[in-house]
């Protein structure tokens, strides 16, 4: 669990080094004529945001935070298999209630999408492709 924590920190540490200096710019470039532009800029910026957070695990069930660390999600029942990407974007959407996705993380090892998407985090090894299926031995 060490390392999946660790790879979710990496993820949002991405996230908020693309996204808090864009915010700083917008907030500098805000003058007294154009004082409601860092608001109309907000709800786009934030829908950015939850899009990138979301989509972060749909290339080979893989984040650039899980990519760093070894890690994959996988299907519950067979680990060989990559879920969906429909899945895996379902499966992202319950961080919406992160507390709730921490506390199962903490309790049962898996996160409240992980149980409904029927998903788990699991370490792979070298021979595992990108795409998320064994190599033949």
């Amino acid at each position: 669990m060490k390392n999946r924590l660790l790879a979710f920190f990496i993820d949002y540490i991405l996230v908020l080094f693309i996204f808090v200096p864009i915010s700083i710019l917008i907030n500098i470039n805000s003058t007294e004529e154009n004082s409601n532009w860092p608001f109309e800029i907000f709800y786009p910026l934030l829908f950015l945001v939850l899009f990138v957070i979301s989509n972060r695990d749909l290339i080979g069930g893989r984040s650039i935070g899980k990519r760093i660390v070894g890690l994959g999600v996988r299907d519950y029942s067979n680990p060989d298999n990559t879920p969906g990407k429909w899945r895996l974007f379902l499966r992202n959407i319950s961080l919406i209630v992160w507390p709730v996705e921490l506390f199962l993380l903490l309790i049962k090892g898996r996160r409240l999408g992980d149980l409904i998407m029927k998903t788990k985090v699991i370490e792979l090894n070298k021979k595992q492709t990108e795409n998320g299926n064994a190599l033949p031995e």
